[in-house]
């Protein structure tokens, strides 16, 4: 490679690893945002009555996310994540990113679950295919623990420290085609069940139909956005710039929303 090339590629590479800290702080700026627009209604509503189970699901759905996300801005943000420091900490991102994966997934089978009368078959069929979208996640966890993180050029500017963990295309690959796939067949089944209980409505209550049409609004807003963030970070992991540090891009972005 030429002296120009190389630093047409090392620049590359400055404007690669500053636009995920940028990117990371918009992040967190939104969901704070967004937290603090609906805490009105978790007051109102989640927080009163008794607490049963699906609560404190609610709870750690809600509330780690947050602190996810405000430690993914100091890894990318703080000096002192040293190429050593991440070395020993990067696989941890990977790990609270396939919980908060796993956990949105059961929140929304048991939202589905419900929609459709307690159809047992419905989360027999999530199931099938969240379990192995886990044991994915368990091993690319696992490769991040074992594998050293990304090396850098070792150049004294921040524009050039970033905490990433090693590539692991094919299995990211397999990870996110499955998320896609879970988001569609939920929207599938919450939007069929919506529109067949609307077309039935005369036979249920007066408040009913309502619910379900918030249900079905919200998941269809639900579905947009998550599954063009899925699918967006998909075709960056199969179409681009050999080298781009995109790892953290999807950590930073793509955490489960509220189902």
């Amino acid at each position: 490679m030429s002296s120009a090339a190389a630093l047409q590629t090392l620049i590359d590479a400055g404007y690669d690893i500053l636009s995920i800290k940028y990117y990371a702080a918009a992040g967190v700026t939104l969901l704070f945002y967004d937290y603090f627009l609906t805490l009105p209604d978790e007051i109102r509503y989640a927080w009163k009555g008794r607490k049963p189970w699906i609560f404190y699901i609610f709870l750690v759905n809600r509330y780690v996310p947050i602190l996810y996300e405000t430690w993914i801005v100091v890894v990318v943000w703080w000096p002192g994540f040293t190429y050593e420091v991440c070395n020993n900490t990067a696989w941890i991102e990977i790990a609270i990113f396939v919980f908060l994966t796993l956990l949105a997934q059961i929140f929304l089978t048991m939202r589905i679950y419900a929609l459709t009368m307690k159809n047992k078959m419905i989360v027999a069929f999530f199931s099938g295919v969240t379990i192995p979208q886990l044991a994915l996640g368990i091993y690319l966890t696992y490769l991040g623990a074992t594998n050293p993180a990304v090396v850098l050029p070792p150049i004294p500017l921040d524009a050039f420290r970033l905490c990433v963990f090693a590539r692991h295309r094919p299995i990211e690959i397999g990870y996110t085609s499955i998320s896609l796939f879970f988001d569609s067949a939920a929207f599938f089944v919450i939007f069929s069940s919506g529109l067949r209980t609307g077309l039935g409505s005369s036979s249920v209550s007066s408040s009913r139909p309502s619910l379900v049409h918030t249900i079905v609004h919200d998941a269809t807003i639900y579905f947009f956005v998550i599954f063009t963030s899925h699918l967006i970070f998909l075709s960056t992991l199969i179409f681009e710039r050999v080298g781009t540090p995109s790892n953290l891009i999807y950590l930073c972005s793509s955490h489960p929303p509220f189902p």
